[in-house]
């Protein structure tokens, strides 16, 4: 049995053209101990997932059920069910950290001890949270005195400490910097292979969903696109907007007279040989900017837009047709002027074709 539950979710907004779905028919399972990253662009639907999840909007139809709790239900013949936020047993991490600014951090940390009625241990129990996430020596400062990182590491003292079935955090480092989200992010990753808690994380940052998730599910339009391991999904892209998402390139192309053994896709930056038959005439064809190899050839329609040094690797912005791609190539092969005339070449295993 999944940890985690959720059946046919169902969230829509009125407008004026009619009902907008911001979660369409949403079904997901967790195991326990996964972290589950969900993520997309603004408006795919994710924060509204969470939100459901936490009990802070309500669907028009669905479950959510953790273990054998019913969180929510209603729709389709389901018994109608919604237990109140505070009933879920759930923990929160908010993007705005929301610690309040008139408590000490001990007793921000304390208040789900003491909203439990445990008011006896909710000191101690504050203390040992804070010394997980390694604030303990912030214990009697407050969240004005604090920094934004040390502020994140209270709110998620305050997440974990009364041992949540479930741990939800929306996009809670989005407000910090690029050097101290990458802290962060890693000291959020060693939590959980330390504490292996099941939570799910909403974010729209790729290197955040590689680096923390067991699990990512890409949306889209109030749906999943594809859910898998982060290798699987990096790897492995099952729609073109998912290879997109993760800053692939993504070209059409025209399938040439194949054979037996194989075909050719003409696109505007090379003919693409793969071992695949029977595709269909028009394809849509991906590729990571690593995976692509420039060659200089006379008279081709692509040329190099742009030559930009970076250390390890040059990048190279491929213009043809009015499409524009960009391959990387590390230090060591042969530099490519700009306005050259160039063709690429991606090896079949590389290639993704839709």
């Amino acid at each position: 049995m999944s940890y985690l539950e959720i059946e046919s979710l169902t969230v829509t907004y009125p407008s004026q053209s009619g009902d907008i779905y911001a979660l369409k028919d949403l079904s997901l399972s967790l195991a326990e101990g996964s972290l589950t990253v969900l993520l997309g662009e603004s408006g795919c639907g994710k924060s509204t997932a969470l939100n459901a999840i936490a009990g802070l909007s309500t669907p028009e139809q669905g479950s959510i059920r953790i273990g054998s709790q019913v969180l929510f239900s209603c729709g389709q013949g389901r018994p109608k069910i919604h237990l109140a936020p505070n009933e879920r047993g759930l923990g929160m991490v908010f993007q705005s950290y929301a610690l309040w600014p008139h408590l000490s951090i001990v007793d921000n940390v304390a208040y789900p001890i003491r909203r439990k009625g445990d008011s006896l241990t909710a000191v101690e129990q504050s203390m040992a949270a804070l010394m997980m996430v390694r604030c303990d020596h912030l214990a009697h400062r407050f969240p004005g005195e604090l920094s934004g990182g040390q502020q994140q590491r209270i709110a998620l003292a305050r997440a974990i400490v009364g041992r949540p079935q479930l741990l939800l955090f929306d996009e809670p480092l989005s407000n910090l910097d690029a050097g101290l989200r990458r802290s962060l992010r890693d000291e959020l990753s060693k939590l959980h292979q330390e504490f292996g808690f099941t939570g799910i994380y909403v974010t729209h940052d790729q290197s955040e969903a590689l680096a923390l998730g067991t699990n990512i599910a890409v949306m889209q339009d109030g749906k999943i696109l594809q859910m898998g391991s982060p290798a699987q999904i990096y790897q492995s892209p099952s729609h073109a907007y998912v290879a997109q998402f993760f800053g692939a390139n993504v070209i059409e192309g025209v399938t040439l007279t194949g054979s037996d053994t194989g075909s050719r896709i003409q696109t505007p930056f090379g003919i693409f040989k793969t071992h695949r038959v029977g595709l269909e005439p028009n394809v849509t064809v991906s590729f990571a900017p690593h995976a692509a190899r420039i060659v200089a050839v006379d008279h081709s329609s692509a040329s190099l837009s742009s030559v930009v040094y970076l250390g390890s690797h040059h990048d190279y912005r491929i213009e043809s047709q009015g499409i524009e791609i960009l391959v990387t190539q590390p230090v060591g092969h042969p530099v490519f002027a700009k306005g050259t005339q160039v063709e690429i070449e991606v090896n079949d295993d590389m290639l993704h074709i839709f």
